[in-house]
């Protein structure tokens, strides 16, 4: 059965991708590059889906000035991979001096800084897996310095060692949660005047 659908995403290419994926199964598509037209459209048309980048900086700022924000989370991807940069390059004295546990250390930190920092830039162009790749790092963080923080097994317990292990990883998983901008998209819907007779549109996040 044919259906009404939405495609919101501000990447004119996959936008057009869908919409032609769509129309050839039989589907009514409309697309629509920000929020702002996305939530016109939802109240407007009430669809039956909507296909939601949920990154949408219009609908991010509007509605939720914390959450998805690319170029606050770059930022703070650049000062976590900075802080690993500098454990790495502590670690290089003692790997000169023989010591391979610190070898091992000041390899993995500086590869873990690098790779922070690309994804990033990453993250800053949308580039698509980003966001689950940054997500998935973060709550490794999150759950490994809680470890450390419960555990005593020794390392700095002071404030910076908080807002680094701790702060960072939470407040970056906040930021990119993306949940507030698909509850705006899904409230746009919800609130027709048919919806009590059709019920509220599903919306898949992207």
């Amino acid at each position: 059965m044919p259906a009404r659908i939405l495609v919101v995403d501000d990447d004119s290419r996959v936008a057009a991708t869908l919409e032609r994926v769509l129309n050839a199964e039989g589907h009514v598509v409309e697309v629509a590059v920000d929020g702002p037209a996305a939530l016109a459209a939802a109240r407007a048309r009430q669809p039956d889906l909507v296909v939601l980048d949920v990154m949408l900086p219009e609908v991010d700022s509007q509605r939720n000035p914390g959450s998805g924000r690319p170029e606050a989370a770059f930022v703070l991807l650049l000062i976590q991979s900075a802080s690993w940069l500098l454990a790495g390059i502590s670690a290089i004295p003692f790997a000169v001096a023989g010591e391979r546990g610190m070898a091992l250390l000041a390899l993995l930190s500086i590869l873990l800084a690098s790779g922070t920092g690309w994804l990033g830039v990453a993250l800053l162009y949308r580039a698509r897996r980003a966001r689950r790749l940054v997500l998935a790092l973060q709550w490794t963080c999150l759950v490994g310095g809680l470890i450390l923080w419960i555990l005593p097994v020794g390392g700095s317990h002071g404030l910076v060692a908080f807002l680094t292990d701790l702060g960072l990883p939470a407040l970056l998983l906040w930021l990119l949660h993306g949940r507030r901008a698909r509850a705006d998209c899904r409230a746009a819907v919800d609130t027709g005047p048919d919806v009590q007779e059709r019920g509220p549109a599903a919306v898949i996040q992207q």
